[in-house]
């Protein structure tokens, strides 16, 4: 999608922050790549846990991630 689409698209935005945007993720894509297979692979557990589980989040700052356990 060009950003004049996006810009269509989303009229809350203006082509220069379109522009911004994209520039932020060209410098920064391997992070935000990394991220977004992180959040997918997140969606994936959620949708295969039971409907009535429970989760419990802790942050390991070590790892700079977070702890996911379940109960139910």
């Amino acid at each position: 999608m060009l950003p004049e689409e996006l810009v269509r698209t989303f009229p809350h935005l203006t082509l220069a922050q379109v522009h911004d945007a994209l520039s932020y993720y060209y410098d920064h894509q391997p992070e935000i790549d990394e991220e977004m297979r992180k959040n997918l692979s997140e969606d994936a557990l959620t949708e295969s846990l039971p409907a009535k589980q429970v989760l419990s989040f802790k942050y390991d700052a070590g790892k700079g991630e977070f702890l996911v356990t379940s109960r139910g």
